[in-house]
């Protein structure tokens, strides 16, 4: 029933003598559609085997592109949008279908929630296009050229192109390992982490891909797919996972605050940069600020304030400082607690009173980059207290 009704409604569509100018469009958006499966409702040629077609048969000097086959089927549809009389079965389907593609594609990268709510607000959505997945099954049921699949991940669906998929769980791939490695991320930076780390080696082709240039998506699926995300700024472009495993960031603050739960600002980041093991040419990718939103938000700190900026912080949670420092840090932690001030020698000889010893190596490399441990003047070391 249907079919028949297409075949009169694109015969009064593009119905126009030979003497008019637009003849030749129209008899080629006819063309499209009928190759692309309109009117049996059955999948028609791609639109690479349509260039192909209209090439031969219109113009082997001048070839078709897929690109100018697509805006031939998209003008086509519309021509028949408009002459669909009301009466008509498809004036119910296709219309809105044409609107609904150009929704997508203007916002698309996007949740199917955001594509819900949008096509909603645009009062395109009808009855029998309830859902994000009943509207694509018309799409493709009346072959609607789009480039667009429902991806879902974690329980959360988005649409993306079919060919940036695998986008959202690189994204949350990317970030988890961000976190754990430099102790927070940003939208910003994985816009850059996701195509020089995983698309220029899966897929050159996504090195420069549209998608990752849409902040509020990279956003929205770090949002709805990790349910343990903490922002760090006001403008919730800094992000922390609590449950992200083993973080540098967060060890070596959490081992400041188990022998120091009240320190200044200047101090905080001073020694937690030295656990990183920072030197002159290898900086930290989070700022200080969000480091010291970090270190109020882990240690649940009562702060200070001093020109608009946190000068002190008390830490109100106890870090036990044996599950804090390794065996070996806490030894030489506890030798200069007891004995002050003292240089490589002295530290050697205070631990084997103890009858305890370390290697060489083990020490030099504590004393050298604990964040527990500071160094005052040449050679010369003190627990920090």
């Amino acid at each position: 029933m249907i079919e028949s009704e297409i075949h009169r409604v694109m015969g009064s569509a593009f119905k126009t003598s030979a003497s008019d100018p637009l003849f030749d469009s129209f008899q080629r958006m006819k063309s499209v559609l009928s190759l692309s499966g309109i009117p049996s409702l059955h999948p028609g040629k791609t639109l690479e085997e349509i260039a192909e077609a209209l090439t031969e048969k219109v113009s082997k000097d001048t070839p078709y592109t897929r690109e100018r086959a697509r805006q031939l089927m998209k003008e086509g549809f519309e021509r028949l949008s408009d002459w669909t009389n009301s009466n008509s079965t498809i004036k119910k389907e296709i219309p809105s279908l044409i609107n609904a593609v150009f929704v997508i594609e203007k916002i698309a990268p996007c949740s199917v929630d955001k594509l819900s709510k949008q096509l909603k607000s645009e009062k395109i959505v009808k009855s029998k296009m309830a859902d994000i997945d009943s509207l694509f099954a018309l799409l493709d049921r009346f072959c609607v050229e789009h480039d667009f699949v429902i991806t879902r991940f974690k329980g959360v669906s988005f649409v993306t192109r079919s060919e940036e998929r695998h986008i959202p769980r690189d994204l949350h791939s990317q970030a988890v390992k961000h976190v754990i490695r430099e102790g927070a991320c940003s939208t910003v930076q994985l816009q850059t982490l996701v195509p020089k780390q995983v698309s220029q080696e899966k897929n050159p082709m996504l090195f420069k891909a549209e998608v990752l240039r849409n902040t509020e998506f990279v956003h929205d699926v770090i949002v709805s797919t990790h349910e343990d995300i903490v922002f760090l700024d006001s403008e919730s472009e800094w992000f922390f996972f609590e449950d992200a495993g083993r973080n540098r960031l967060v060890t070596n603050i959490k081992k400041v605050f188990s022998v120091k739960p009240q320190i200044s600002r200047v101090d905080l980041i001073t020694a937690v940069d030295k656990g990183l093991k920072l030197g002159q040419f290898n900086n930290r990718s989070v700022p200080d600020d969000i480091l010291i939103s970090l270190a109020v938000l882990i240690g649940h700190c009562n702060v200070s304030m001093k020109n608009g900026s946190v000068a002190k912080l008390k830490s109100r949670k106890e870090f036990n400082t044996a599950e804090c420092l390794s065996e070996a840090e806490k030894l030489i932690y506890d030798a200069l607690h007891n004995n002050g001030s003292s240089n490589m020698e002295q530290l050697k000889e205070s631990l084997e009173r103890e009858n305890e010893s370390l290697s060489p190596a083990v020490l030099a490399q504590r004393l050298t980059h604990s964040p527990v441990i500071s160094i005052k003047g040449r050679g010369i070391y003190e627990a920090i207290a």
